[in-house]
């Protein structure tokens, strides 16, 4: 179980909350989101340590009308989180980052992309994580921070970054020409302006990435 807190320290309801095994267990990720009082509840979970990251998302496929334009959140993250086997843990994450990245995906001419999916992570993103069958859960990165919906051609924001490099990577909103873009690595320092440009390199016709059979 644990808390989300935004920069006010209020209870954050409606934010996603990212939990994944720090090393390879028998437990996949899970996404879940936080209730009222920004309370969250993950498990069962298998003993070791994980990686819990929340993030505030505004998601087409939750939100069809309002979801263009609203910027993105990244409300904390704690590493190596130790879980036993049948006890609580208790986890509280807060957004503490005070900086802002603004992403802008290009146009990928002359194809038609109605959005794509951004991902934050604290390592270079390796996508998909896997392409077995049995492993479609770990298609996201060990260590995402968050993952948002973007307007191609348009400045995307994303608040409450933490200083320090975070690496930044996109993919397409449907299977087809489009595959990821590059990785990029941001280098977050305070007070000063960030902006990360990406770009979707065509890939030839292959099976569909595993992050789409892992969406919410």
């Amino acid at each position: 179980m644990g808390t989300v807190v935004d920069q006010d320290g209020r209870p954050a309801e409606g934010v996603t909350v990212y939990v994944s095994p720090s090393a390879q267990t028998s437990d996949k990720p899970k996404r879940v989101r936080t209730g009222k009082e920004g309370v969250f509840s993950c498990g069962p979970n298998a003993d070791g340590t994980y990686f819990v990251a929340a993030f505030r998302v505004a998601d087409p496929q939750f939100h069809p009308k309002d979801w263009k334009g609203q910027p993105g959140r990244l409300m904390g993250f704690q590493r190596d989180v130790l879980v036993k086997a049948g006890q609580d843990t208790e986890v509280k994450l807060a957004a503490t980052g005070t900086e802002t990245l603004s992403v802008t995906l290009a146009k990928p001419e002359p194809y038609h992309l109605e959005w794509g999916v951004v991902f934050v992570a604290t390592s270079p993103i390796e996508l998909p994580v896997s392409d077995s069958p049995e492993r479609k859960l770990l298609a996201f990165p060990p260590d995402l921070l968050g993952y948002f919906f973007v307007e191609p051609g348009k400045p995307f924001t994303i608040h409450n970054v933490p200083v320090g490099t975070i690496h930044v990577r996109a993919m397409p909103s449907d299977p087809g020409p489009l595959g990821f873009s590059d990785s990029v690595a941001a280098q977050i320092r305070p007070g000063k302006q960030h902006t990360v440009a990406l770009k979707l390199q065509p890939h030839q016709a292959t099976t569909s990435p595993a992050v789409y059979l892992s969406r919410p």
